[in-house]
């Protein structure tokens, strides 16, 4: 479920940034890439 989960927000993530490419999407891509980054530690938590 997890990597689903990652799937759909990097999709979503490059999807804004297709249409914005705006500063404010860079705000936003870091912190859904922090999201992204403890959602992976999490998982390899789990993994393991």
């Amino acid at each position: 479920m997890d990597a689903g989960i990652i799937a759909v927000v990097a999709v979503i993530t490059g999807v804004f940034v297709a249409l914005t490419g705006h500063g404010l999407v860079a705000a936003l891509a870091t912190v859904l890439g922090l999201a992204l980054g403890m959602a992976i530690v999490r998982y390899l938590i789990k993994g393991r």
